[in-house]
C-alpha cells in the first residue's frame, strides 16, 4: 500500500477524522512508504515531533481566540467611529513630521479627512497652557520693550494672540473631554490589551511551531499550516514574528528533504 492509499484509508475508516490523527497518519505512511520502497533496509519508523504535533493542535484555538477578539474590537470601532467627533478647525495645524500630535480615530489611528491626503496636527490644552505661560512670563517681563525688535512683534500683537490661545485652549478642553466620554462609553481602551494579548499569544504559537524541527512530511504541513493561518489573519503578525526569516524557502528545503529521504 502506498502512502497516498494509506492516507485515504485513515479517512474513510474515521469520517470524523481529528487533525492530530490525519498528521500521525501521515507520518507513519510516509515511513511505511519509505519501507515498502527499501525492503532490505531495517531503518525503524520515523514519528513527528511530539512537541510541533501538540502545538500544531493549539495552532487553530489561538487563532480563533484570536479571531474572536480582533472582530469584537473592530465591532466596537464600527459602533463607535461615527459619534468621533472632529476636532475644531481652531486647533488644526500642518507639521508633517509631528507625528505625536496627529489628529487621531477612536482606535488611536491617524485620522484622515475626507479630501484630506494627510492627517492634521491638534493642538492640546497641555501645549496650549504651555504658550500661555510662556506669552504671559513675556508681556509681564521688563525688558519686552527693549527687546522688541528681536521678538518680531509689538506689545499689541503678543496680547491678541494670547487671547486666541485662550479660546483655543477652552476649546480644546472641551474637544478633549468628549472624546475621553466617548473612549470611556465605548470600553475601547478596556478592549485593546485583550486583542494584544491574543494577538502575542497567536504569534507566540506560530513561532514555537516553526522552531520544532520536524522528523516528516507531516511536521512540514504543520508548519506551512501555521504559516497559512498567521497571514490569513494578521500580515503584519506574521511579519514580526518571522524576524526575516525566509520561511517559504526553508519549507521547500524541508519538502525536498524529506522526499529525497524517501525516495
Amino acid at each position: 500500500m502506498d502512502k497516498e492509499t494509506s492516507i485515504t484509508a485513515i479517512v474513510a475508516a474515521e469520517p470524523v477524522v481529528s487533525r492530530r490523527k490525519l498528521l500521525l497518519g501521515l507520518a507513519a505512511a510516509s515511513a511505511s512508504a519509505a519501507a515498502v520502497a527499501a525492503p532490505g533496509t531495517a531503518e525503524p519508523a520515523v514519528l513527528e515531533n511530539p512537541e510541533l504535533i501538540r502545538l500544531g493542535d493549539m495552532l487553530h484555538t489561538v487563532a480563533a481566540e484570536h479571531k474572536a477578539t480582533h472582530d469584537a474590537y473592530k465591532a466596537t470601532v464600527k459602533e463607535w467611529e461615527g459619534r468621533w467627533p472632529l476636532a475644531p478647525e481652531a486647533l488644526l495645524y500642518r507639521r508633517p513630521w509631528e507625528h505625536t500630535a496627529n489628529e487621531l480615530t477612536i482606535s488611536r489611528q491617524p485620522l484622515i479627512r475626507p479630501g484630506e491626503k494627510d492627517p492634521f496636527c491638534v493642538q492640546t490644552v497641555k501645549s496650549l497652557v504651555f504658550d500661555i505661560q510662556q506669552t504671559e512670563r513675556l508681556l509681564r517681563g521688563k525688558t519686552f520693550d527693549r527687546q522688541k525688535k528681536f521678538r518680531g512683534s509689538t506689545r499689541e500683537e503678543w496680547e491678541n494672540s494670547l487671547e486666541e490661545d485662550y479660546e483655543r485652549v477652552a476649546l480644546a478642553r472641551e474637544y478633549e473631554a468628549e472624546c475621553a466620554r466617548l473612549r470611556a462609553q465605548s470600553g475601547i481602551d478596556q478592549a485593546k490589551p485583550g486583542l494584544e494579548e491574543a494577538r502575542a499569544k497567536f504569534a507566540a504559537v506560530v513561532k514555537r511551531i516553526l522552531a520544532e524541527p520536524e522528523y516528516s512530511m507531516a511536521g512540514v504541513v504543520i508548519k506551512a499550516q501555521a504559516i497559512s493561518v498567521a497571514s490569513a489573519a494578521d500580515a503584519w503578525m506574521l511579519f514580526s514574528t518571522f524576524e526575516s526569516e525566509d520561511w517559504g524557502t526553508r519549507l521547500a528545503r524541508s519538502v525536498l528533504h524529506h522526499a529525497e529521504a524517501r525516495a
